[in-house]
Formats: structure tokens, C-alpha cells, sequence
């Protein structure tokens, strides 16, 4: 797993390494609108999972999952 300093940084990386669809979290699944693809969590599984924080405002805090 690597580590990455920001989500920027860790989104280049991860699409270089192939994951290049871009999910947004629902209430009960994952989706891709763009790509029109809904997952429930049956249908994954996260690779690997990636937290940011924030200096400054926790609200800013993300998390960046690679899934299968």
C-alpha cells in the first residue's frame, strides 16, 4: 500500500494503476453516474483504503477507497 501526502496525489497514482472509474457514495451503494454503474457492497471489494486530514478544518478530512 503506498502513501500518498494528499487525495490529489493518491487519485494520479491510483488512476495510473488502472482504477479509473470515479464512485460517490449513496446511501446503500456506490455509483458512477457518469458511467451509469450502481454497486452494493456484494458486488466489491476495497483494495486498499486511504485517509486525508485536514490541517485546518476536520470538515475538509476525505478518505479514498480502491476497490474491485
Amino acid at each position: 500500500m503506498s502513501i500518498y501526502e494528499n487525495l490529489i496525489e493518491g487519485l494520479g497514482d491510483l488512476k495510473q494503476r488502472r482504477f479509473t472509474v470515479d464512485f460517490k457514495l449513496d446511501i446503500d451503494a456506490i455509483n458512477c453516474n457518469d458511467a451509469g454503474i450502481i454497486l452494493y457492497p456484494s458486488n466489491f471489494e476495497i483494495v486498499e483504503n486511504y485517509r486525508f486530514e485536514a490541517d485546518t478544518n476536520p470538515d475538509d478530512s476525505s478518505v479514498l477507497y480502491s476497490i474491485n
